[in-house]
């Protein structure tokens, strides 16, 4: 499968907001997705919204799916949000997913934190989601 989001400024991207996609650039990106779905139909592309993991987990209350480790060895829980839940320097992916990584999307902070978003728009205040964190 492969997934692709639009495009949120953040961190240097604030410096590239002229990437973000017109309305008539949306539109024919999804065109050529359709094509694309057209020509590669064993392949699946989505084209998501960023925001649809942040509020599908939190309303599912899954597991949390993924896991990112950013450069600085941070463990979050979503590329857009500052939230990070230990550091590999610290302890093991291991240790980290069975104190509380595992169950990140039913922190209650973590809902706290993520009732404030209500768009993409949102998502742009946090200027470095990789730097100006919060820990849980």
């Amino acid at each position: 499968m492969k997934k692709m989001l639009q495009f949120i400024p953040q961190a240097r991207g604030l410096e590239n907001s002229d990437l973000i996609m017109s309305p008539l650039e949306e539109y024919e990106f999804q065109w050529m997705l359709r094509e694309a779905r057209k020509r590669y139909p064993h392949i699946n592309i989505e084209y998501g919204d960023p925001l649809e993991h942040i509020f599908s987990y939190i309303i599912q209350g899954i597991d949390n799916p993924i896991v990112e480790i950013r450069p600085n060895g941070d463990f979050a829980i979503s590329p857009y949000l500052p939230i990070i839940f230990g550091n590999i320097k610290k302890s093991s992916l291991k240790e980290a997913w069975n104190n509380e990584l595992k169950n990140a999307w039913r922190n209650k902070k973590v809902h706290e934190f993520c009732a404030n978003i209500k768009n993409i728009s949102d998502l742009s205040k946090f200027k470095n989601p990789w730097k100006d964190t919060i820990a849980l």
